[in-house]
């Protein structure tokens, strides 16, 4: 599962070593038992204060962690990271699937 503490190093490399299709692509699912769908999301996937990040990242993070209340410093709280709508269409698709196959789903 990757995290911010992971973001200290480029997302390229990280797929890379952690055998991702792509640095846009760093969570999967597995199957461990029968009955049961494991899902590890990349919580990290827009993080603000990544090594990598680009300003238009940082600004996602920004308006996305101020909305509905009042945040003096956003960047204090930009290390909490955000999932891109790409990533939020695959949880939606493994959901289903897992719904469809009677499974019980675990979320990391």
């Amino acid at each position: 599962v990757i995290g911010n503490h992971c973001r200290t190093v480029p997302r390229e490399h990280l797929a890379k070593l952690y055998g991702f299709p792509s640095p846009d692509e760093a969570y999967y699912a597995m199957a461990p038992a029968c009955g049961w769908r494991f899902l590890f999301l990349n919580g990290a996937e827009i993080l603000a204060t990544a090594i990598d990040a680009t300003d238009r990242q940082v600004d996602q993070v920004v308006a996305t962690m101020g909305k509905g209340r009042v945040v003096s410093d956003a960047r204090v709280e930009a290390f909490n990271g955000i999932i891109s709508p790409m990533q939020v269409a695959w949880l939606r698709l493994e959901l289903e699937r897992a719904r469809d196959l009677g499974e019980s789903v675990v979320v990391f």
